[in-house]
């Protein structure tokens, strides 16, 4: 073969070659621009007229692009709060809490790994710099800086340190769930402050897997039990689906302990989980010595039954008939629901709603005759359930809002603002926002 041929190709290959050689050469002189000539680019950005569009925006991006080389000088403005200025960059001024948010913007946009790495170099620095850290976690961190983020908070505790590890936290675990894996056994070895910090952090985000990662630490750490028990009665308050017996158990057994501390705690906790088992214990405790008991088991005996008595000897009347109507009565009419006797549906849903006493496991029972196909028997439910005034039924409420029968679609409404003290129109997309919104607020 011809080796000719191949001549204009070999000599295209090395106009190529040095160009790309000079693209390289650029490149690597931009990498290695000295930091003298990245600080007024930098305080030029920043200091930018707002009026060219969308600054913040514009300003990160500029910044971002400096490179790695930038990263050192953008990071000690955060931790310093100061940005130098002149061409000699000699004088300085205070930085503005928008320049902060665009130069913390502009890191994280850099690449992972590379900020990781810088970020681990200044994890054991000043407060200012741990706090740094920590906000840039914040923004970018998952379940695999967990460690990081408690060596930034180690330490003696400062109030700061603490407020920013509970936010770097809470927006660890809302980004990735995975964080929670390990988390009980990290606020176990956790020094007291920081173990504070990480179930703050947990209540923020009122979920299953929060509850699951507190309930079963309670005992373990005597110095976290107030807290624990106070944090898991916010859970279980907002977020009633994270609530199982195994939970409300847990929380039962200090109603008996002798910590009047923990005793004020467990009683509020018991309503907030809505634990009908622990009536009788906060009957009882209507009696203590401690007026904090008794106010809270009041409170607690008025959340889960819906009913309101002043006396303690009313209430341990009225515990001790329900409880027996509840083993021998309610059975018989739970049994009448699934007759096909019209009459027998009637009266056993109205003797269902005349008792409080375990009325969110009676609205569970009586809630299924929402999906009979007959619309007089979803009717009576409808009627049945807003006098009970459980919250347990209320998703299913909001989808009969949909009901083909128009009647339903009325009583469904009705019940809904009668459990819900809620005066929303009656339109189902309307409701599922309201209580989405309310959701994400308790979050």
């Amino acid at each position: 073969m011809n080796r000719a041929c191949f001549r204009p190709h070999a000599a295209l290959l090395l106009v190529l070659t040095v160009l790309l050689g000079a693209s390289s050469a650029a490149a690597d002189a931009r990498s290695r621009r000295p930091a003298t000539d990245l600080g007024p680019r930098i305080a030029d950005l920043l200091t930018a007229p707002a009026s060219s569009s969308s600054i913040e925006g514009v300003t990160a991006a500029g910044l971002a692009d400096l490179g790695a080389e930038a990263m050192p000088l953008l990071f000690n403005l955060l931790v310093t709060q100061r940005l130098p200025l002149g061409d000699g960059m000699q004088d300085e001024r205070d930085t503005t809490a928008d320049q902060e948010a665009v130069v913390l913007d502009a890191l994280t946009r850099a690449e992972g790994r590379t900020l990781r790495s810088f970020l681990e170099q200044h994890a054991d620095g000043s407060i200012r710099e741990r706090l740094t850290v920590l906000a840039l976690l914040a923004e970018i961190g998952d379940h695999g800086d967990v460690e990081l983020v408690l060596r930034a908070a180690s330490g003696p505790p400062q109030a700061g340190i603490q407020r920013q590890l509970v936010t770097t936290t809470e927006c660890i675990l809302r980004r990735d769930s995975r964080a929670y894996i390990g988390l009980k056994r990290t606020i176990l070895r956790a020094r007291v402050a920081v173990a504070c910090a990480l179930v703050e952090a947990l209540v923020a985000v009122p979920c299953t897997s929060s509850m699951e990662t507190l309930s079963p630490i309670l005992g373990f750490e005597p110095a976290l039990d107030e807290l624990l028990l106070r944090s898991i009665g916010e859970i279980g308050w907002r977020c009633s689906a994270c609530v199982d017996d195994t939970v409300r158990a847990n929380v039962r057994r200090y109603l008996l302990v002798t910590d009047e501390d923990l005793v004020h705690e467990a009683t509020l906790a018991a309503g907030k989980l809505r634990d009908h088992n622990s009536i009788p214990f906060l009957v009882e405790l209507l009696d203590a010595e401690d007026p904090l008991v008794r106010e809270n088991s009041l409170w607690s005996l008025h959340s889960i039954s819906g009913l309101r008595f002043s006396s303690p000897a009313r209430w341990k009347v009225w515990a001790d008939a329900e409880q027996q109507w509840f083993e021998v009565e309610a059975p018989r009419c739970l049994e009448d629901l699934r007759r096909d006797d019209l009459g027998a549906i009637v009266q056993a849903l109205n003797t269902l709603s005349s008792h409080r006493y375990r009325r969110d496991d009676i609205a569970g029972e009586i809630v299924d005759l929402l999906g009979d196909p007959d619309p007089e028997r979803r009717r009576l439910t409808c009627l049945a359930l807003a006098q009970l005034g459980s919250p347990a039924p209320v998703d299913r409420l909001v989808r009969h809002l949909e009901d083909e029968d128009a009647e339903v679609r009325e009583l469904a409404w009705l019940a809904l603002k009668t459990i819900t003290t809620t005066d929303l129109p009656n339109d189902a997309a309307a409701w599922r926002e309201s209580l989405s919104t309310s959701s994400r607020a308790s979050q």
